[in-house]
């Protein structure tokens, strides 16, 4: 990754594992993106931030003020096309809302996105249109095949998968954008 960059961490519970080795192995920024954190820690006061929002669909977000859509959050960050090379999303199933409104004329999608996906989750999840898994209690296999197609729609490919050994209902995912429908995506 070249700078300017800016990756996005989605979901720290107070881990910056992920945002310490962005920071130490480039020189890109890093965002991390949590409403779940009281008292955040910054590692870096010049290429660290962190914004107490939560990720969630243009529709929820209206639900509370600590929730914010992808667009909100690149946006009140000015990042230019191209400039968000990798999304890091690990936020217990809050994913699905978040992709499944993307689209091909989305801008600033990231080159690269890492997810841990959650392919079920409590019934009582289904109660809000802020909670996860496309307001159902459950994914099951269809219902992701659908979602990788999704993606593919967008130009993402799987590059890694590595399922969590302690989460039998959860795998880690690369997407790499190996196909965009616009030769050079401006805003």
């Amino acid at each position: 990754m070249e700078a300017p960059c800016t990756v996005i961490s989605v979901g720290s519970c107070n881990d910056y594992t992920f945002e310490a080795t962005v920071l130490n192995e480039t020189k890109c920024d890093v965002v991390t993106v949590d409403c779940t954190v009281s008292d955040p820690q910054i590692l870096d006061p010049v290429r660290h931030k962190f914004i107490k929002k939560c990720l969630t669909s243009s529709t929820a977000v209206k639900e509370r003020a600590d929730l914010a859509t992808y667009e909100e959050i690149v946006s009140s960050l000015g990042l230019p096309p191209g400039s968000a090379p990798l999304l890091k999303f690990d936020a217990e199933g809050y994913e699905f809302p978040v992709f499944s409104e993307w689209d091909e004329t989305t801008m600033r999608l990231p080159e690269q996105i890492a997810v841990e996906l959650h392919y079920r989750s409590d019934p009582a999840s289904a109660l809000s249109l802020s909670q996860p898994l496309f307001f159902r209690p459950e994914l099951d296999l269809a219902e992701l095949a659908l979602f990788v197609g999704h993606m593919a729609n967008l130009g993402y490919g799987v590059v890694s998968r590595e399922d969590n050994a302690f989460c039998d209902m959860c795998s880690e995912l690369t997407f790499f954008r190996v196909e965009s429908h616009y030769k050079k995506r401006a805003d």
